[in-house]
């Protein structure tokens, strides 16, 4: 979607033209830790970001926020990172050492991004 160095040129051109979204059309909510690459990417594009911490901590006011450099949009794809999400989180769970968000805080943020107008 964004061209970036490296993508496959038939996925890449899917839309007809690159990148397939530009300057006003990507927002991301709830970014937790990437790589340098993807931090170079959001930097040189200058994509609006939403941090996780922020997300958690007030879900609407983050949604908001992400929403408002999309204002231009017709309409608006979510691309939600499940893998990101620990569906497990209970107090016996073994897996609570995962670094993962609980699935109710994961969806806060999407939930308020629905609701808003």
């Amino acid at each position: 979607m964004l061209d970036v160095d490296g993508a496959v040129d038939g996925l890449a051109a899917l839309a007809g033209h690159r990148p397939m979204l530009g300057p006003g059309q990507i927002s991301l909510l709830g970014l937790g830790p990437h790589t340098d690459f993807e931090a170079e990417v959001i930097s040189d594009r200058e994509l609006p970001v939403v941090d996780v911490q922020m997300a958690a901590a007030d879900p609407r006011r983050s949604a908001r926020a992400a929403l408002a450099p999309l204002s231009a949009c017709d309409g608006l794809a979510v691309h939600f990172d499940v893998d990101q999400v620990d569906f497990l989180r209970i107090a016996a769970s073994p897996h609570r050492w995962r670094r993962a968000e609980s699935c109710s805080a994961s969806c806060s943020p999407t939930r308020a991004c629905a609701r808003s107008p």
